[in-house]
Order: structure tokens, then sequence, then C-alpha cells
């Protein structure tokens, strides 16, 4: 067998890690807490582990440098495997302070990860979901990737990438630079970045739902598809 282990980072990750969780949960016939609603044959064991008590728990880690998304997550995870820097007042929209941040706390993350890999019988790959625009998703983002390259050289990395639109303007001015710097290490760690730009999504949301007002949760839902 071959597993799959996930990392939400940062407040757009985990977000989009909830909506993608609810959806494995449905395939598999899984309820929300983790009991198997209907038996079926199928590969549960690349996504989720069984727990001793019988219930299926996702192979998921969750990361955020301040706890508002994490709080309202799912019961379904781990609470092993969720980290919320002790500071809790985010990266605030600044690569570098989500870089710096990470890599004081990094050794706590690292041991979460090992964890969760030494739980696995033959751990294939890990998928990042995160934003590029923000300071989370991006600065400790792009410190995962480092570390997991150095760390499991020999494992395929993916991510699935959440790049701002241009077409609009943000309250993150420092926005382009977050960009840059991501999509770096993006280029020197990953294997594979599937890409996603927010204009599009909201376009393609838009068209396909018939709706003038795209909600959050709609295009988390696209992403989680996607995924």
């Amino acid at each position: 067998m071959h597993e799959i282990v996930t990392l939400q980072v940062g407040q757009c990750g985990n977000q989009i890690g909830n909506v993608f969780w609810k959806k494995m949960c449905r395939e598999h016939k899984i309820l929300l807490d983790g009991r198997l609603q209907m038996e079926q044959s199928d590969r549960k064991d690349v996504l989720f582990y069984q727990a001793d008590d019988f219930s299926y728990i996702p192979r998921a880690i969750l990361i955020d440098l301040e706890p508002r998304v994490i709080s309202q997550c799912l019961p379904l995870f781990n609470r092993e495997n969720i980290f919320v820097s002790s500071e809790g007042g985010g990266a605030g929209n600044n690569w570098a302070h989500g870089y710096y941040v990470g890599n004081q706390c990094k050794a706590d993350v690292l041991d979460i990860v090992q964890r969760e890999v030494e739980s696995c019988d033959s751990l294939e790959t890990f998928i990042l979901m995160h934003s590029v625009a923000g300071g989370t998703g991006s600065g400790f983002g792009s410190l995962m990737l480092e570390n997991l390259r150095d760390n499991y050289p020999k494992k395929i990395i993916t991510s699935f990438s959440i790049l701002p639109t241009n077409e609009e303007s943000s309250d993150v001015v420092v926005q382009p630079y977050n960009t840059v710097l991501s999509l770096n290490y993006l280029n020197r760690f990953t294997d594979s970045i599937v890409a996603m730009d927010n204009h599009a999504i909201g376009k393609v949301t838009m068209d396909s739902a018939r709706v003038k007002n795209v909600s959050f949760d709609q295009l988390n839902s696209l992403v989680s598809t996607v995924i």
C-alpha cells in the first residue's frame, strides 16, 4: 500500500482541507466523527488509518500560527496532529515573518510529521495545501517544503497552491512579494505544483453555479474537488 500524508498550512490551506476531508469521508462512507457508515471494498488506508477504537482518522497535519480557523475544523482529525503557535498572532500576511516564526517551532512540527510517517507502511506522497499570498501559507509553507525535501528526499511532494488575482486590489500590499518568494521554494522543492488562480476559480464557480456573488465556501468546494 502507498499512503498519502496531507499538510494544511495557514488559513486558506485549513479551510480547503476541511472541505476536502468532508468529501473524502462522503466518498468512503465515513461519518464526520470517524465511524464507518457503510462497509465497502475500497482503499481507505491511502488517506485514512484505523484507530484503536476502529474509527478512521485522516493522515492529515494541520498547521497555523493563529487558532481561529483551526478551532473550526472537523472533530475527525487527530488532535496530536494539530499545531498552532503559542504566540497566536499569525504571520501578519508577511512571508518573512511566517518563515521566521516557523523556523523557531519547526522541530515540533517535524516531530508530528515523523510520527505520521512512521505510522505508514509505505509512504509515497506528501500533499501541501496552502495559499501563496498571505504569511503563514507562504512563509511557513515554504519552510515545510524545504524540510520535507531534506528529511524525505525520495518521497513525492505535491502542492495545491492558491495564487492571488492581479485583476483586483488587495489589502495585502506585500502580496506580490509573498507570491514570488513562495514560487521560488515551490520550484526548488516540489515534484508537482497545481497552481490555481483566485480569479479563474471564481469565474468557473460563477459560470457553473450561475451566481453573481461567489462565496468562499463555493470556491473551497471547487478547489477540494480538484484535489
